[in-house]
């Protein structure tokens, strides 16, 4: 998105500490696309299954995810929540704490994936052991 639009590194700065799903309605509004549809898109010309490339395009959409409101194919709600997972454990293995998104997501993720809170501790400490 840089490369396409160069006054989109004045909102990058913010997306550290702005929700996904906020964040992607101010790139929609500023350049009529966001970068989880970008992502999609990519995926897609990955040739990865298209559930995947649904769940990665509608990542920040969490709230639809779990009510199976996704236009037009839903990925399922255990697609997005597993994605919400995964940069959530990034977030940690990179010591920056909770990612911007688990604090109105954590409960769907949870219920969703059958887990609970001290299960993503011990998985975050798994993935650095295995990492060290």
């Amino acid at each position: 998105m840089l490369r396409k639009f160069p006054q989109y590194a004045d909102i990058m700065e913010q997306s550290a500490k702005i929700p996904g799903a906020q964040f992607t309605r101010i790139e929609d509004t500023r350049f009529r696309f966001n970068h989880a549809r970008v992502a999609g898109a990519l995926t897609r010309s990955w040739s990865l299954p298209e559930p995947l490339c649904e769940a990665i395009s509608c990542r920040h959409e969490f709230g639809l995810a779990e009510q199976n409101a996704l236009p037009p194919k839903p990925p399922g709600p255990k697609f997005v929540a597993f994605g919400v997972l995964a940069e959530q454990m990034s977030a940690l293995h990179a010591n920056q704490g909770l990612c911007p998104d688990w604090a109105s997501a954590d409960r769907f993720v949870l219920r969703t994936l059958g887990t609970g809170a001290d299960d993503i501790v011990a998985l975050n400490e798994d993935l650095l052991s295995a990492a060290a």
